[in-house]
């Protein structure tokens, strides 16, 4: 499971997670495919972090080392602390 920032998801990413609202409105059930809508929408809800399936490495694929990666993840941590 990859922790993902709204400005690197994805379409055909899928998600590991359910994604809510901060009112705890269900967006989109775990295991649902990302497609560009559901993008859109997140951001008009204000939705930016979300847990898709995969694993760090899976990352490097799309150009981005994995310790890019890990880097992103321990900052989006640190600003939502």
């Amino acid at each position: 499971m990859i922790r993902v920032n709204i400005l690197d998801l994805k379409p055909g990413m899928v998600l590991a997670r359910a994604v809510q609202t901060q009112q705890g409105v269900l967006l989109l059930d775990a295991g649902t495919k990302i497609t560009q809508k559901n993008i859109r929408i997140f951001k008009s809800w204000g939705v930016n972090e979300f847990f898709v399936k995969g694993e760090v490495n899976s990352l490097k694929a799309g150009g981005e080392t994995p310790e890019a990666a890990i880097r992103v993840a321990v900052e989006m941590e640190l600003k939502a602390k």
